[in-house]
């Protein structure tokens, strides 16, 4: 931990590959130089996974990858997308094929809520049955 933090670029890559381990994360808030705020610890995780993303590593790519989604995540919460998550979820209760697929992307990329996979895909699945039977309609007019 010394080493990264006065600057070594192995003990950067070294960490970095292992970034995704609670113990890592939590030494690194530890001893992230400054007063000890997140944002220190959060510069030291960034250079350190870009660091092993920088060596082709896997390990790093997939730190590299969680580092920014989680980054991501939180500006992915606001007051604006929780109402608009409600007004998706009212519409696809009220039998809007556009609104169930519109639900289900929000709940599979976090927006406005925790991830939800299953949920996302029962709404996938009932705005697929609701556009089939409204295609069959179409064909029995016809």
């Amino acid at each position: 931990m010394a080493a990264a933090i006065k600057g070594s670029a192995a003990a950067d890559v070294w960490l970095g590959n292992r970034i995704q381990e609670k113990l890592v994360r939590a030494a690194i808030f530890k001893a992230a130089p400054g007063d000890g705020m997140s944002s220190a610890a959060e510069t030291l995780m960034q250079r350190c996974v870009r660091a092993a993303t920088a060596t082709s590593s896997s390990e790093g790519n997939a730190a590299y990858g969680s580092f920014v989604h989680h980054r991501i995540r939180e500006s992915l919460r606001s007051p604006a997308l929780d109402a608009a998550f409600e007004w998706a979820r009212e519409a696809a209760g009220n039998d809007s094929s556009y609104a169930m697929l519109h639900l289900a992307h929000m709940l599979q990329c976090e927006i406005g809520r925790a991830q939800d996979q299953q949920t996302a895909s029962d709404h996938i699945q009932a705005a697929a049955k609701k556009q089939s039977i409204i295609v069959q309609h179409i064909l029995d007019l016809q």
